[in-house]
């Protein structure tokens, strides 16, 4: 066995040990980390081996210089303990079962799991009945074959980009393809120098250097070995005269090729390659093929490169402005033809909505947009906050962690990857779950004190962000997901339909969604939510999106109640169309109450500092187009100091809607928030 092998094989703690064996001093937590810090320090120096001064002339001469690299080996070893290699044909047989058994659109690193956890009784799924596989779903073993080789060349470049869990693939269930050699990268430099951001450049994250190596080994290999593949299955698509059932595209070779055509244009986007990226975007958009629920996205990065990215090489400034000018007006009509294309839902509508309104402006033109984007109300808070909070002892309490979404994200989008630059340490102290003065001087979180305030105002609520609504959603469509389609459901150790993440699954179901959207809107959803939550709620069985323990039967129907069908219908249909997408985002309270005006809203609550992200931007739109207000309350410190300027800062018309904890003379005039 290589270092490879076995430090792949270690769990997470048996890491830690080696990296204190080794002296490895970077600070890392996830598994993929501490392999690279280690083998890095493996390769840091040489232990010298000297011979001892009393050696008798009997002894042999010392061999060759030991390296860190054996000595870590030789820990690895000794942590690992007696290990069996599995013969790699078996592993290749037992794999393709079980692609073929679970129609896998990703490689498998755990083969056969739910069964075992079926069996073993540690995992319970849901009754959809008899189970029928349908027989065309790969006509002929070539065609098997070539989308086997699409998943594992998907892998090889979800391992080099650094995503998800494919980035430390197991190597006894990793095999060779024709580019491994290629893909793999060497030993990864440390990746912890961020760049700065260059702010001339909208829109794009910073790369690191280890990002820019990986994009430069795609770089190597694209042309070769996806992109003149993808063009040949292009062509055979295009030739082909039958019809398969919507949703089998999935499984073909083209549909992976087509995701890793769409990672290679990240990759040169990322080399500032934006003519070769922009070439291959135009490429994606003119076949219609596989991967439609992603035209909306390539449509936005094509009018990003035109706005910011196509500069003039000429020396006069005058025909710079007017090719800037131009390349404005190209982002302008590819965002109008966006609008204007039938494969872009009405989820990703804000967004090119959005981007269009800001491009207008710089061309100084008057709006094209006649559905203005919604906004929140804002609303203030005044409480207290408590800097060195204590517990029941009375002794200081760690500060806790920022508030992060609970919902287990089943999904991983492959083609999103979110590059998260890392605080500075001056900014990182102060981060951490914020303490506040509540009810009955109570120390409690912000999202408790804007709760409070809601409460006494009427309403009833909840923390619960975007469970409450992929609960709703699952309830109300729960015979719509375990709908018999084709190829959808081929084992019972299934909790949804194996395309609700794909962009296929509105197409594939677009008859019964509609119908239930109907149902919705005409007032049918507490009888239909009443039915499917008396049937299951009791065996708690396991379905994607729903959380039995977020609210009682009661406030589900006093919720659908106060939503009403028109809302319910508009939020049902972006999960329809983009359930992957929405899993996050969503405020952070429900509140409601079962009169008056406002009787259901969604509140996203900040604190001092805090800012709403895009994700939730989006929500806010989506829901005030659902005609379901939303509320953006902040929760400021009253015991906060003034600015120290001199010049008296005039009050806008956003504090003068202040709600004092206190009551204090700063608000003489207070409107209620709901």
């Amino acid at each position: 066995m290589d270092l490879d092998d076995i430090l792949n094989r270690l769990q997470t703690a048996q890491l830690k040990v080696l990296m204190k064996q080794m002296k490895a001093k970077e600070q890392v937590t996830k598994k993929e980390d501490m392999i690279k810090s280690l083998k890095r320090a493996a390769c840091n120096q040489k232990l010298l081996n000297f011979a001892s001064v009393f050696a008798p002339k009997s002894k042999k001469p010392t061999g060759a210089l030991k390296t860190q690299e054996t000595v870590l080996k030789k820990f690895a070893l000794k942590e690992l303990g007696t290990c069996l290699r599995v013969n790699v044909d078996f592993i290749r047989f037992v794999r393709r079962m079980h692609i073929i058994f679970y129609r896998s659109t990703e490689l498998p690193t755990r083969l056969l799991l739910p069964a075992l956890l079926s069996s073993f009784r540690i995992r319970s799924y849901p009754d959809i009945g008899p189970i029928t596989r349908d027989g065309d779903i790969w006509t002929s073993r070539q065609l098997f074959l070539e989308y086997e080789d699409a998943l594992l060349l998907q892998a090889e470049y979800e391992e080099l980009m650094g995503g998800g869990d494919q980035t430390t693939l197991d190597t006894t269930n990793r095999f060779v393809t024709a580019g491994s050699a290629l893909l793999r990268p060497a030993t990864p430099a440390p990746s912890g120098t961020k760049r700065k951001r260059d702010k001339s450049v909208a829109d794009d994250p910073p790369e690191s250097p280890l990002s820019l190596k990986r994009a430069n080994q795609i770089e190597e290999v694209f042309d070769k070995l996806v992109y003149r593949k993808w063009r040949t299955f292009v062509k055979r698509k295009r030739k082909r005269t039958e019809v398969r059932a919507a949703g089998l595209e999935r499984f073909e070779a083209g549909y992976i090729y087509t995701r890793l055509v769409y990672k290679a244009a990240h990759a040169f986007g990322m080399l500032k390659m934006y003519e070769k990226e922009l070439e291959i975007l135009d490429a994606l958009l003119k076949q219609r093929f596989w991967r439609r629920g992603k035209v909306a996205d390539w449509y936005q990065r094509q009018a990003l490169i035109q706005m910011n990215h196509l500069c003039s090489a000429s020396e006069d400034k005058a025909e710079r402005a007017a090719h800037k000018e131009a390349m404005r007006e190209c982002a302008r009509a590819t965002l109008l033809a966006a609008l204007d294309d039938k494969d872009v839902g009405d989820v990703y509508r804000p967004g090119l909505l959005h981007r269009l309104q800001r491009l207008e402006k710089l061309l100084k033109m008057d709006s094209s947009i006649s559905e203005p984007l919604g906004r929140p109300k804002e609303v203030f808070v005044a409480a207290t906050r408590i800097h060195k909070p204590v517990g029941e002892d009375g002794l200081p309490l760690s500060p806790g962690k920022e508030n992060i979404c609970t919902l287990t994200q089943m999904w991983r989008d492959p083609d999103v990857r979110l590059d998260e630059e890392e605080p500075p340490a001056a900014i990182r102290k102060a981060m951490g779950k914020s303490i506040w003065k509540g009810r009955d001087d109570k120390q409690v979180n912000v999202e408790t004190v804007a709760l409070e305030r809601y409460e006494s105002l009427g309403y009833k609520g909840f923390h619960a962000e975007t469970r409450i609504l992929t609960t709703l959603f699952a309830l109300l469509f729960w015979d719509v997901l375990f709908a018999r389609v084709p190829g959808v459901f081929v084992t019972e150790f299934q909790t949804a339909p194996l395309d609700l993440a794909e962009d296929t699954f509105y197409d594939a179901r677009k008859e019964l969604i509609e119908k239930r959207l109907a149902e919705v809107e005409a007032g049918e959803a507490k009888t239909i939510l009443q039915r499917n939550d008396k049937f299951y709620r009791d065996t708690k069985t396991f379905c994607i999106g729903v959380s039995w323990a977020t609210c009682s039967s009661e406030d589900l129907e006093e919720i659908v109640e106060c939503m009403g069908g028109h809302a319910l219908r508009h939020i049902c249909l972006l999960f329809c169309q983009d359930y992957a997408g929405r899993c996050g985002g969503v405020p952070d309270l429900i509140v409601w109450k079962m009169t008056g005006d406002d009787r259901c809203k969604f509140v996203e609550v900040k604190g001092p500092g805090d800012r709403a992200s895009d994700a939730q931007k989006l929500w806010f739109d989506s829901l005030l187009r659902a005609r379901v207000p939303v509320d953006l309350c902040h929760v400021t410190d009253a015991n906060a100091e003034a600015p120290s300027s001199g010049v008296k800062r005039k009050r806008s018309r956003k504090e003068k809607d202040v709600d004092a904890a206190d009551g204090g003379p700063s608000t003489p005039k207070r409107r209620a928030s709901g």
